[in-house]
């Protein structure tokens, strides 16, 4: 990491870029002064339960003042879409608004420039800007794409001052897409499952959540903005108040996106059956994929937010890859019970029993079987139907009578 940021301090240098170059500088060195027990548990060379490091707050203010009878801790996935700003939350029956992004007190955040690559769809991650790079995943040129930063909101939330308003819901905005950022170190254990599922698993894999939304934040005491819109502007001049409501200097807001980078176990489950040629395939890959988090929850007596999963195209055989993942700090080798045989066949009988109940129209679904407060984004592509077709194939009803002691 701190050779990345001194090559690109060195690049802006030659540009005669030397705010960017100070900037990389200030990363480099913050880098030597980190908390040994930070990097340990970020890295899982600790298990991240015993050490939690990713856990952020929502400061509640009072007229610029501290509140501290209260709380409000959340891990960072769940924080950068309930405590991001212009979120709000519900406190003893009054509702707070949450306004400033808390700043490191001595370094600035680290940039991480992201952009997905539009042959393989992946995203690349990187602690600088280049324009002559290559995807790390498929090798194709990408440097000259439009590249994004986010940053990680480590050190928490600010409440600002509530608009009073009638409706008690709180509004906030949710979380986007996880997205599989791979370099974990893959197991020596796989298995094929009748020549039609073939299970991988690996641990320490690194996979980012990103709020959808984008910001306008100021560098100086952390006010923000949600940007309405799809399209964000470079900048944006705003006089405002910082969080002690005093006249902030700053009137420059930058636009920024929140992310959160973790590692944990994944499991691959490698599908030729799950096709990506037709529009509806996306669909159909989605819907397997909810059906099958929630049976292999049920046949291995997991709670189901302690796994979820992701799709990723495979390019080599035109389909999606199934990538399920521990939703834990650090992972705790939940996914790697589907190398397992018994499992494996358990988990698709369970969640063919999710989706053959008649709890909806198959061509739609619901929260009993396939829909859940975390996938509400893809509320509108998932299918009961598409998830029984799937499933049907992957494991065909047999008699029982006729059923084997091994394979699906």
């Amino acid at each position: 990491m701190e050779q990345e940021f001194l090559q690109a301090e060195k690049e802006a240098e030659n540009k005669s870029d030397y705010e960017k170059a100070g900037f990389y500088q200030k990363q480099s060195e913050s880098l030597r002064h980190e908390r040994v027990l930070d990097l340990l548990s970020r890295y899982c060379v600790i298990p991240k339960y015993g050490f939690p490091v990713d856990v952020v707050e929502l400061q509640v203010y009072r007229e610029g003042r501290p509140d501290n009878r209260y709380d409000l801790s959340r891990d960072l996935r769940v924080a950068i879409s309930e405590y991001a700003p212009d979120s709000e939350v519900i406190v003893d029956g009054k509702k707070y608004t949450s306004k400033y992004v808390t700043l490191p007190k001595i370094k600035g955040f680290t940039r991480h420039y992201f952009c997905t690559c539009p042959n393989c769809r992946k995203v690349n991650v990187h602690l600088s800007e280049g324009t002559d790079r290559l995807c790390k995943y498929c090798g194709e040129p990408i440097g000259s794409l439009n590249w994004e930063y986010y940053i990680e909101p480590a050190e928490g939330f600010k409440t600002g001052i509530t608009k009073e308003s009638t409706r008690m819901k709180p509004k906030r905005s949710y979380a986007g897409e996880v997205f599989y950022l791979g370099g974990g170190q893959k197991d020596e254990a796989a298995a094929v499952f009748g020549e039609m599922i073939t299970a991988e698993s690996s641990s320490n894999d690194r996979l980012l959540v990103m709020n959808k939304s984008r910001f306008y934040i100021c560098p100086r005491c952390g006010y923000a903005e949600i940007i309405k819109g799809n399209i964000p502007g470079l900048r944006m001049e705003q006089e405002h108040k910082n969080f002690r409501q005093y006249n902030c200097e700053n009137e420059t807001l930058q636009p920024v996106r929140l992310g959160h980078s973790f590692e944990t176990d994944v499991a691959r489950l490698i599908i030729p059956l799950l096709r990506s040629q037709e529009r509806e395939d996306y669909a159909k890959a989605l819907s397997f994929l909810y059906a099958f988090l929630e049976g292999f929850s049920m046949a291995a007596g997991i709670e189901r937010k302690d796994i979820d999963g992701v799709l990723e195209l495979n390019l080599e055989k035109g389909s999606y890859d199934v990538l399920i993942y521990d939703n834990v700090p650090g992972g705790a080798g939940h996914v790697k019970r589907l190398i397992d045989e018994e499992i494996m066949r358990k988990a698709l009988e369970s969640a063919r029993s999710k989706v053959l109940q008649n709890c909806c129209d198959e061509n739609t679904s619901c929260y009993n079987c396939l829909r859940n407060y975390y996938n509400q984004s893809k509320h509108s592509l998932l299918r009961r139907g598409y998830a029984r077709e799937i499933i049907d194939l992957l494991a065909p009803v047999r008699p029982a009578a006729s059923r084997s002691d091994t394979g699906i």
